[in-house]
């Protein structure tokens, strides 16, 4: 690793993953610790709107997880000044355009497959306005940030961004205290649980595997130490399906490693952390707990019986549902079992099957041929680069896309914006990486 001493003068010393210092924990000394001129150095090397457009993103991702009109704002501002880049360096844009154009094209085919059920939804103009905000525009950020930036540095600012953002709002649930109508279940910021437990199932991947790729002691120790409060706090979100995600995610990425002393370690982190959150959870939580191993949920669950429902609107509309927006009026006024409980409920608390019921055949193979891109693209980066940052956004994509499978995060924009931003940040800077010869095994 590139280390610089007080004295300016740099030193070869033994080996990090990012270059220059920057890991996750080297780039809070450098933020906050004094050693301001690289930073300050960096920023007067860039020009006003290479600089506006890095600012822009940075605090959209880190406005995230804490206060998302805040964020749309910067987002607003993001594409106002990509725009302007665009119009002065178009050379510059299309060379970056072909390095992700395969990005490009399979996102395309996805907008398109989600659209076709717009055109047979019973109210077009409200069909648009779904589509454009679900399965268009959440994904533009992160097709704009593909382009916005020549090298790693910009990127990797945004990602920190955005682990400081999930942080943030995991400190603020320990003060905020959690909305009765959740059963005491800790929220963060957004005062709903299944928008932090998005955040956790994108980040905590990230945190597991620092835990068992970093080789230096202290930053090992601070890594577990950040599993263990993520996870406790995760407990008392008290979302099952991110439970279970998490837990098939973590299982996944020891996979990708040899079994060792220090896997095992990280088990019993985790372990602990579950058992210590159980310890202190309320009520409503450990009722939440005890029914994952009670057969009843899977036979009579209010989440089932909606599910069912889906699947009918799926075998009477096959390809196209019953239309975009429709999803709510057709199930309380057709589709809803005769034993529901829950009478007003507008979303099937799944991907799977809230595409089944509202888009067909043809909104659930464009969720499935985006997101299975994603996977096999990382999947196969990492088997012939070696490079870290693909085990990352692989076992992130996987963790989102099963809760995804309990939870219908596709509607959450907030949580998707954050995925957006996290790959969209992670893929350039594995590539930028890799040009200039850096090995980005570890964050």
């Amino acid at each position: 690793m590139c280390c610089k001493s007080q004295n300016g003068v740099m030193q070869r010393g033994k080996r990090e993953d990012l270059n220059y210092g920057h890991s996750l924990f080297s780039t809070f000394g450098w933020i906050i610790c004094g050693n301001k001129m690289n930073l300050s150095n960096f920023f007067k090397r860039q020009n006003f709107l290479e600089s506006s457009l890095l600012l822009c993103f940075c605090l959209c991702a880190f406005f995230q997880c804490i206060q998302v009109k805040v964020s749309n704002l910067f987002q607003i501002l993001v594409y106002l000044f990509f725009v302007l880049y665009l119009i002065k360096n178009p050379q510059e844009i299309k060379t970056r355009f072909k390095r992700f154009q395969i990005f490009f094209l399979i996102y395309l085919i996805y907008a398109i497959l989600e659209f076709l059920p717009v055109l047979t939804s019973p109210d077009i103009f409200i069909a648009l306005g779904v589509w454009s905000r679900t399965y268009l525009m959440r994904g533009v950020l992160f097709l704009v940030l593909l382009l916005s930036f020549k090298n790693w540095r910009p990127y990797f600012l945004v990602f920190f961004s955005l682990v400081v953002s999930f942080s943030v709002d995991s400190i603020a649930c320990l003060f905020i205290d959690p909305l009765p109508k959740f059963g005491g279940r800790v929220t963060g910021f957004f005062g709903h649980p299944m928008v932090y437990a998005g955040f956790a199932c994108i980040v905590l991947p990230f945190f597991f595997y620092k835990a068992l790729q970093e080789n230096i002691l202290f930053k090992k120790v601070a890594c577990i130490a950040f599993c263990f409060a993520f996870l406790v706090l995760l407990v008392l979100n008290g979302t099952r399906g991110a439970w279970l995600a998490v837990g098939a995610s973590f299982i996944v990425m020891l996979l990708f490693f040899k079994f060792s002393f220090k896997s095992l370690l990280i088990v019993f982190c985790i372990a602990s952390s579950i058992g210590v959150g159980s310890l202190y959870t309320s009520e409503e939580v450990s009722s939440r707990m005890k029914t994952l191993t009670s057969s009843e949920i899977y036979l009579k669950s209010e989440r089932i019986l909606l599910w069912k429902s889906s699947y009918k609107m799926f075998q009477d509309h096959p390809f196209f549902g019953v239309g975009l927006g429709a999803y709510g009026d057709q199930y309380k006024n057709k589709y809803i079992d005769n034993n529901a409980k829950e009478r007003n409920l507008t979303r099937a608390h799944s991907n799977i099957f809230q595409l089944l019921g509202e888009s067909g055949l043809s909104g659930l193979i464009g969720y499935l041929l985006l997101f299975g891109f994603l996977l096999l693209n990382s999947f196969r980066n990492f088997t012939k680069f070696k490079q870290g940052i693909y085990v990352v956004i692989f076992v992130s994509t996987l963790c989102l896309f099963l809760q995804g499978l309990t939870e219908y995060n596709l509607g959450h924009s907030a949580v998707m914006k954050f995925y957006w931003l996290w790959v969209g940040a992670l893929f350039p800077l594995s590539l930028y990486l890799r040009n200039q010869n850096e090995n980005w095994n570890s964050l």
